[in-house]
């Protein structure tokens, strides 16, 4: 399995083919999380850094209705009744051709036509280095409006060494609505804003110790056993200003996304199996932090945006500037 190199003077980046995953982010340091072992990433149970669909989250009741009014089954692959992150044909392990390779820009094209659920669809995938910035930006085009909902599952840990947890870093958020789940971690459709709920723990408008985020005490705490695996609505959705801000303990190192899309899942690697990450390390649970941009989660279901509900034409951009 062959890496392939991005680099200027403030910046490399390495990705693969499978899953169109990014390897290493950062400049004599890898902000990211990775496997030790090239060959992992056939299965990558982690999700490490794969651009995840046809459509990210979770899903359920298993199904939808397609643009001429039909309803359109979906396989359940978590649970009986929960769809996530595409399914069993989920786009985590596709093979993406790479069509361009400069020294700072990589073109990346795959036409989805796995799954029954959906209509193909056809991406092209741009990685391009910007100073100290990395912008994402995947374009997607389909015959007639279908389901599309993707998203980079990219983990972060800025500890020296990847041994230690994510617990001790810093985080801010855009401001936001928490999005409420139920037992099974399925979106309700209820927002929440965090003002004097018992969500308040949540709330990163302001730099917040993520330790402290998952010593609350709440329903929602209860179900994810500790960690964080929430999703946040932005207010205004622009690019313009960081939707994220993410430090490490001593703030020497951070890191900055900027992302047309209008939600974020959070998820701070609450279960591992042993697998094996950087410098041959075995990942533990809180080993890495990942900002999942993509549309609201079950949004199918739960559909109140100016976003159409099915696409044709789709855009996502999502931006790492490194500090």
């Amino acid at each position: 399995m062959e890496e392939y190199h991005l680099s200027n003077d403030q910046l490399q980046v390495r990705f693969i083919r499978q899953g169109a995953c990014l390897t290493y982010l950062g400049k004599d340091y890898n902000y990211l999380l990775r496997y030790h072992n090239l060959s992992d990433y056939q299965t990558n149970d982690l999700y490490l850094s794969t651009i995840v669909g046809r459509n990210a989250g979770r899903t359920s009741p298993c199904y939808y209705v397609d643009h001429l009014g039909k309803q359109v089954a979906l396989d359940a692959n978590e649970g009986s009744d929960v769809h996530l992150h595409g399914g069993h044909q989920s786009m985590k392990l596709a093979l993406w051709d790479l069509v361009e390779l400069t020294p700072t820009e990589a073109k990346l094209s795959l036409t989805d036509q796995a799954s029954e659920c959906y209509a193909p669809m056809t991406f092209t995938l741009t990685y391009r280095l910007e100073g100290n910035r990395l912008i994402t930006t995947i374009e997607g085009h389909a015959d007639e409006p279908t389901v599309v909902n993707l998203t980079n599952h990219a983990f972060f840990n800025l500890n020296e060494s990847k041994a230690d947890p994510i617990t001790n870093h810093w985080l801010k958020l855009a401001p936001a609505q928490l999005q409420l789940f139920n037992q099974s971690g399925v979106a309700t459709g209820e927002l929440d804003a965090m003002l004097t709920s018992p969500y308040k723990v949540y709330n990163c408008t302001q730099p917040t110790r993520i330790e402290s985020m998952m010593k609350a005490e709440n329903p929602m705490a209860e179900r994810t056993g500790g960690g964080l695996d929430f999703a946040y609505l932005f207010q205004e959705n622009t690019d313009m200003e960081p939707k994220v801000e993410l430090f490490s303990a001593d703030h020497q190192r951070g890191i900055r996304i900027f992302s047309n899309q209008e939600s974020c899942v959070i998820y701070t690697m609450n279960q591992t199996n042993g697998e094996i990450i950087n410098d041959g390390i075995q990942a533990e649970p809180y080993a890495g932090i990942t900002f999942e941009m993509q549309r609201l989660p079950n949004y199918l279901h739960h559909f109140d945006t100016d976003v159409p509900r099915l696409e044709s034409d789709y855009l996502y951009q999502v931006t790492y500037e490194i500090i």
